[in-house]
C-alpha cells in the first residue's frame, strides 16, 4: 500500500518540469521585490538624506527657520531616477509574493514620502529663483513648517521600513552564507562577509553614539576587536580575489571584483584613520562640524567611514 501510494504520487515529467518553471519564476519575482526595496532603501539613505541635511543644515530644526542677514543659497534635489526608484517600489508593495509587514510599511510611507519630496521640489524651486527677494521670507517660513512636518512623519515611518528590510537582508545574508560553505565558494563567502563585517563597525559607532562631534569618546577596545576581524577578512579577500580560476569560477568579472576590493581597502583605511585619530586625541575643527559634507571629507570620523561604506555598498550591488 505505501509503495503503491508513493507511486501514484510521483509527478509525470511534464509535471514536474512545471513545478520547476513555477518556482523559478517565483523566486524571480521575489527577487526582482526585494531588489526594489533594497533599491528604495539606498535612495532614501542616499540623495533623499543629502537633500534633507543640506535643507536643515541652512534652515535648522526648529519651528521657524534660520535666515541670515546676507542670506544667499539654493537647495539641492532630489533626481528624476531617485524618484523613479521610489515609484518602482511603490508598485512592487502589491505585487507577489507577499513581504507581509514590509508590504504594509512601504504602503504607508508613500503618501508621507510624496508630501515630504512635493514640499523639497515646492522650495527648491523657491529658492533657485530667488522668490524670498519678492515676499521678503514670506514663504520661506510657511514652506519651513510644511517640511519640518513632513520630514518627522517620513523619519518615524521610514525607520520601521529600514527595520523590517534589514530583518529580510539579514536572513537572506545568512542563508547566502551558508550555500556558498556547502559550495565551497570561499570568494563569494568572504566578499559578502567583508561587506558584514564593514556595517558591523558602522553600527558599533551607531550603538555608541558616535560622531565627529564626539569620535575621542569612541571606545577603543569594541572598535578594535571588529577592525581587527575586518582586516583579517581584507587580507583572505585580497587572496581569493587574486585567484584568476577561482574568479571565474565563482562567476565573477575581474573588473567589478577589482571595484569591489579596492572599495574594500578603502574602508579599512578609513577605519584606520578613526583609530589614529582617536590615539592622537585630535578632535575635528568646529567649522568642519557645520557641515555633513565637510563631515565625510574629514578623515578619522565615522561619516567619512559610512561614505567609504556607502561606496563598498554600490560595489556589491555591481557584482550582482
Amino acid at each position: 500500500m505505501e509503495t503503491a501510494q508513493a507511486s501514484s504520487s510521483t509527478p509525470a515529467p511534464t509535471e514536474a518540469i512545471d513545478e520547476k518553471a513555477a518556482k523559478l519564476e517565483l523566486e524571480a519575482q521575489e527577487l526582482a521585490k526585494y531588489n526594489a526595496y533594497v533599491d528604495l532603501n539606498n535612495a532614501l539613505t542616499g540623495r533623499l538624506q543629502d537633500v534633507l541635511n543640506d535643507y536643515f543644515e541652512e534652515f535648522g530644526y526648529e519651528a521657524k527657520p534660520v535666515i541670515d542677514k546676507y542670506f544667499s543659497a539654493t537647495m539641492l534635489s532630489l533626481s528624476e531616477s531617485g524618484e523613479k526608484t521610489m515609484q518602482t517600489a511603490f508598485a512592487a508593495a502589491a505585487d507577489k509574493p507577499s513581504f507581509g509587514k514590509l508590504d504594509a510599511q512601504v504602503s504607508l510611507l508613500e503618501p508621507l514620502l510624496t508630501e515630504l519630496l512635493a514640499a523639497l521640489a515646492e522650495a527648491h524651486e523657491y529658492y533657485e529663483i530667488k522668490g524670498y527677494v519678492d515676499d521678503q521670507f514670506a514663504g520661506s517660513k510657511t514652506m519651513h513648517t510644511r517640511i519640518v512636518k513632513a520630514a518627522a512623519a517620513y523619519e518615524e515611518a521610514s525607520g520601521e521600513f529600514f527595520s523590517l528590510l534589514g530583518e529580510m537582508e539579514d536572513e537572506r545574508t545568512r542563508n547566502s552564507l551558508k550555500e556558498y560553505k556547502e559550495k565551497g565558494q570561499d570568494l563569494n563567502y568572504t566578499v559578502m562577509l567583508f561587506l558584514l563585517d564593514a556595517e558591523g563597525l558602522a553600527t558599533e559607532m551607531d550603538d555608541q553614539g558616535i560622531l565627529a562631534d564626539n569620535i575621542l569618546e569612541l571606545d577603543m577596545a569594541k572598535f578594535k576587536a571588529k577592525y581587527a576581524v575586518l582586516t583579517e577578512d581584507l587580507k583572505l579577500l585580497m587572496e581569493y580575489a587574486a585567484d584568476e580560476t577561482r574568479v571565474v569560477s565563482e562567476g565573477f568579472s575581474s573588473y567589478s571584483l577589482e571595484g569591489y576590493v579596492d572599495a574594500a581597502k578603502k574602508v579599512k583605511v578609513s577605519g584606520a584613520e578613526i583609530i589614529e585619530r582617536v590615539n592622537k586625541k585630535q578632535r575635528v575643527d568646529d567649522f568642519d562640524l557645520k557641515s555633513s559634507f565637510f563631515r565625510e571629507l574629514e578623515s578619522g570620523t565615522p561619516e567619512n567611514f559610512s561614505k567609504s561604506l556607502s561606496e563598498l555598498i554600490a560595489q556589491y550591488n555591481q557584482l550582482q
